[in-house]
This record gives C-alpha cells, structure tokens and sequence, in this order.
C-alpha cells in the first residue's frame, strides 16, 4: 500500500441523526489534527450534539452516497463511496461530516458501485466494496473489491491512500445476471450475504450466499440461492438498498426507500438456532422511519454505529448527499 498525502477539496453532504435517548457533548480536537483513536473513539457513536441532527460532509465530491460502512479500527470513522459517475474513491468521513480522507482502489474502476462491507479475515480488518450494481439486468463483470482497512491512526485529516485489491468475480448459481444494492459479511466474517432483485419487484428480492474466503482463493464466487426477503409488495416504497450486520453478529437492518424515498429501517434480531441471514424469510421485529427532510430524497446505504446504539443512513440529495443516523 502507497500513502500519498495531501488536502482534499471541501463540499458538502448532509448527515442526519436520529436517537431516542438524546443527549449533548462535545469532542475536542488534537492539536496536530491527526485522526486518532482518542479522538474519534472519546463518543463511540459520536454523538456530539442533540439529536436529531443534520450536519453536512465536508467533502463535496460524496455527491451521489451510495454505500456505507463503519471502521472496524476507529469508532467514529465511516467509509462511504458515490454510486456511479465516480472514479473508483472511498471517502472516509465521521458522523460530524469532516471529510477525514480518501482511500483509490487502484487497480480498477467504478462501474456501479452499490454497497461496502466489513469483516475481519485471519483476523484483519477488510472492507468490500460490491460493484454489483446492474440496473439494465445485461451486466456480467460483477465484483467484490476487497482491500485491507488502512490504518489511519497516524495521518493527518485531509490524507489520500492508493491500495491495490483483491478482485472477486461475482455471479449467481442460477445463471441469471441480477441488480443488487445490499451486501453484508454474516458473523462468521466469511458468508457474503447479497440480495438482488429483478427490478422494483418488492416480493422477489432474493437472498443469495457465498464463501468469501473460496471466492478469494479462486478469484470468483458462485452465489447460492436461500430463499426470498419477507417484505410486503410496495414498488418503490419496500425496495432494498443497503443492509449491514449489528456488531454483535445477531442482528440485522434493511434499509427500504420508504414511503418518501427518505428512508425506512427494518430490523431482524436472529432467534436462538437461527442464522442472521435466514431471519429474513420472516416478518422484521422492529421498523423505523427515516425523518422526513427535505434535503434527504434517496436512501441508499446505511451502517451500524460502533457500539451498535444508532443506525446510519446515507441519502443522496438533490445536490449533495445526505446521512440519517436513528436509534436502533
């Protein structure tokens, strides 16, 4: 991995954050404005003012937030990345919106990049980015990009990161060429759990499994059908966009666009003997509304906090992209 340091141009994308419990703080700044685990990890949600709240990312280059993921290093670091139209840049932010740096995935492009995930292999932080993205349903070079998470604990903000990946093919047992916006790793840190669907149809939104760990070896992965999401039909309203797992490894959130395409969480908690990803098939324990606001208009990613207490959701906006953070 080459580390290349410089300033990012700033911008703007908007976070939103939603608690039932409250509460204010503040978190100070170093003086040599490193990203460190002090500072970032002082709030592990990094919860810094009342909530709900709308701030903005700094980075104005996260226009179109498509996927997002919380670090598994540093408690109040986040990785997000645009859908398509962007060149292959994960942008590393927090949930104040500091555009803290970018990490370019060198040895590729961004076709249409949906979602990213995280899981620790032999023990080391991975992030995933699903370039599973398939809109016209004729696409057949579909990836996981897997890359080592950077340890940025020593970099100053404003840091750029080029690193090379592992490049996982990805394609479907049946032979079929589906679009797909969610992926997580399940608790084992190896299933890759995708779900695809065939256009808008809410009642055929396919759970499809894979090893991660054969799918490096071989350079690709067979994903193996298991069974259909237990979400209502309502076009539009109950379509997936991005799923993560709870770090505990037992829970899951689905984020749907929702009655106002701003967002709508639905919550799986996995029975005793039942596996995270099978709790699916089933109806969801819990659903929470994404505030209605007026910047917010697509809801495309979404992530667990560290500690698990909040859930956040990236919207794209009408100019700049946004963030929702609710409590779980």
């Amino acid at each position: 991995m080459h580390n290349d340091l410089k300033q990012t141009a700033g911008g703007v994308v908007a976070l939103l954050m939603l608690s039932a419990c409250g509460g204010s703080s503040s978190t100070p700044e170093t003086e040599n404005n490193a990203i460190n685990n002090s500072e970032l990890g002082l709030l592990a949600p990094g919860v810094t003012q009342q909530v709900p709240y709308t701030v903005s990312f700094a980075d104005e280059q996260l226009q179109e937030a498509s996927g997002l993921q919380r670090s598994q290093l540093l408690n109040n670091l986040y990785y997000a990345h645009n859908d398509s139209g962007d060149g292959p840049v994960v942008y590393v932010t927090n949930v104040s919106g500091q555009g803290l740096g970018t990490v370019t995935i060198t040895d590729t492009e961004a076709v249409d990049w949906e979602a990213i995930a995280g899981a620790k292999l032999n023990g080391v932080p991975h992030i995933i980015v699903a370039d599973i993205g398939n809109n016209s349903g004729a696409r057949r070079d579909q990836s996981l990009l897997v890359i080592p998470e950077p340890a940025l604990g020593d970099l100053s903000v404003g840091f750029t990161i080029e690193s090379n990946s592992r490049r996982v093919a990805l394609s479907y047992a049946d032979g079929n060429s589906y679009d797909a916006e969610a992926v997580f790793i399940d608790g084992d840190n190896d299933t890759v759990v995708v779900i695809a669907k065939n256009g808008q149809d809410t009642t055929a939104q396919g759970i499809w499994k894979g090893s991660l760990a054969s799918g490096i070896e071989n350079s690709s992965i067979v994903m193996e059908y298991r069974g259909l999401v237990a979400l209502s039909s309502s076009p539009g309203v109950n379509a997936i966009t991005d799923i993560d797992i709870h770090p505990n490894g037992r829970e899951i959130a689905v984020l749907t666009y929702g009655p106002s395409l701003t967002g709508q969480v639905h919550i799986w908690a996995a029975q005793e003997g039942e596996g995270t990803a099978d709790s699916l098939t089933r109806a969801a324990d819990t659903v929470l509304s994404v505030p209605v606001n007026s910047f917010n208009t697509q809801a495309e990613g979404i992530s667990y906090s560290a500690d698990g207490a909040h859930v956040l959701v990236a919207a794209e906006g009408p100019a700049v992209s946004k963030l929702t953070v609710i409590s779980r």
